[in-house]
C-alpha cells in the first residue's frame, strides 16, 4: 500500500500535471469507488470544476476545486496517469477529461476511494485521522499516545494516533529508534516518544526525497520510481547494516515485521 512518502510524491506529480486544468467530463467504471454521493451526482458536480489546490493528510490526497474538495485514497494499488492520445486500459476506473487530455485513476484491485464535499461541508471522511506525521508536534504526539496500551508498532500504524505511517516505514522508524516493535507502549518514556517522532520525520522525509519506495506495484508516474528501497535498513532486508546479524521476520499487529534481533530488544 502506498504510504505517506508515496502519496506525497503522487501529490506533487498531480500538482505539476493537472493544476489549473478544468474538468469537462467524468466517467466512472467502478461505482463502489464513489463513497459519499451517487455516481451521477459525482459526475455532474465536477463538470467545469478546475483543480486549484493540492494537499494531503496522511495517505489521503485532498484536491481542491472551485467549489469542492475531492478526497482520494489510493489504498493498495491506486495510481494516476495523465494521458493525451492513448486509449483507456482495463484498470482505468475513474476518468477526468480535460480539453486535450485526461487523468485516469488506475487501480488493479479496485480498493481506491473518492469522497466529494462542497466547501461548506465538513470533510467527514477525515474526521477520525490523527495529525499528519510530518506536521504533528511533540506535544500533540505525546498527548495522543501517553495513555495507550498496545505495542509500539500497532501505535504507529493506528491512523487515529498519527496519519501516514504504514508497514514499511513503521519497521524503519522502530529500527532507527533502537526499539522492538512489540515493546509495550506504557513502558515508553516521554523522552523516547520524542525520539520516535523525530525518527519518524527523518525516515519519511528521506523517503520523500527519494520519491518513495518501489515495492510490488507502486509508481507515482511513468517517469518516477521510488528509490528509497535502496536505503531500507530492515524491511525485506537480509542483514542488519549496523551489526550484520541476519534480519528476522516476525508478526506484530498482524503484519509481517522485520527486525534485527540483536539491535532491537524489548526493554
Amino acid at each position: 500500500m502506498p504510504e505517506l512518502p508515496e502519496v506525497e510524491t503522487v501529490l506533487k506529480v498531480l500538482e505539476k500535471k493537472i493544476k489549473n486544468k478544468t474538468i469537462r467530463k467524468v466517467e466512472v467504471y467502478h461505482s463502489k469507488m464513489i463513497q459519499n454521493i451517487t455516481v451521477e451526482q459525482f459526475k455532474t458536480a465536477l463538470i467545469n470544476e478546475t483543480f486549484i489546490g493540492f494537499e494531503r493528510l496522511g495517505k489521503n490526497i485532498i484536491l481542491e476545486l472551485n467549489n469542492y474538495y475531492l478526497v482520494s485514497h489510493l489504498r493498495m494499488e491506486g495510481k494516476y496517469f495523465l494521458r493525451f492520445n492513448t486509449p483507456l486500459t482495463k484498470h482505468d476506473h475513474v476518468i477526468f477529461y480535460f480539453d486535450n487530455s485526461y487523468l485516469a485513476y488506475n487501480d488493479t484491485r479496485k480498493f481506491g476511494t473518492f469522497h466529494l464535499y462542497s466547501k461548506d461541508e465538513t470533510i467527514q471522511c477525515l474526521q477520525n485521522y490523527g495529525e499528519d506525521a510530518l506536521c504533528i508536534t511533540q506535544a500533540q504526539f505525546y498527548e495522543k499516545v501517553k495513555n495507550k496500551k498496545t505495542t509500539l508498532k500497532n501505535l504507529l500504524l493506528d491512523q487515529s494516533n498519527i496519519s501516514g505511517i504504514g508497514n514499511i516505514y513503521a519497521d524503519e522508524i522502530i529500527y532507527l529508534s533502537k526499539m522492538h516493535p512489540s515493546q509495550p507502549t506504557e513502558t515508553i518514556s516521554k523522552r523516547k516518544y520524542y525520539e520516535i517522532l523525530q525518527n519518524t520525520k527523518i525516515v519519511l522525509n528521506r523517503a520523500i526525497q527519494a520519491g518513495g519506495t518501489t515495492i510490488r506495484t507502486y509508481t507515482s508516474d511513468y517517469e518516477i520510481d521510488g528509490r528509497f528501497q535502496l536505503s531500507l535498513n530492515v524491511h525485506m532486508q537480509k542483514q542488519c547494516p549496523k551489526c550484520f546479524s541476519p534480519i528476522s521476520k516476525i508478526k506484530v499487529a498482524q503484519r509481517g515485521t522485520y527486525i534485527c534481533p540483536k539491535c532491537q530488544k524489548i526493554k
